[in-house]
């Protein structure tokens, strides 16, 4: 993923602003909300109006932080694939007939 850059115009502050750090018990809440909806990582992001890259890696984080008190988070579903169909790897009979004859 190509990262967004901002172009520097004579109007662009000098310093941009981060954002504050995302507080633990802030990911957990919204994490606990969206599990029980069955949500996936895509609405935990959305929810928290972050990027989804950036709660994936807090949430390595805080995963970690988890087990060291001998606990584990619930799952969350898996973000459903865009595309899809079949894989490259299978071909119908009619394919194989119109290629090899």
């Amino acid at each position: 993923m190509a990262k967004k850059v901002q172009k520097v115009t004579k109007d662009t502050p000098k310093v941009i602003k981060r954002r504050e750090a995302l507080p633990l018990s802030e990911l957990l809440g919204a994490y606990k909300e969206v599990q029980a909806e069955g949500g996936h990582i895509g609405d935990l992001a959305k929810r928290l109006d972050r990027p989804e890259t950036s709660v994936n890696q807090r949430l390595v984080v805080a995963r970690k932080q988890v087990a060291a008190l001998g606990k584990e988070l619930p799952p969350l579903k898996r973000k459903p694939r865009v595309g899809g169909g079949r894989t490259a790897s299978t071909i119908s009979a009619e394919e194989f007939e119109e290629l090899f004859g």
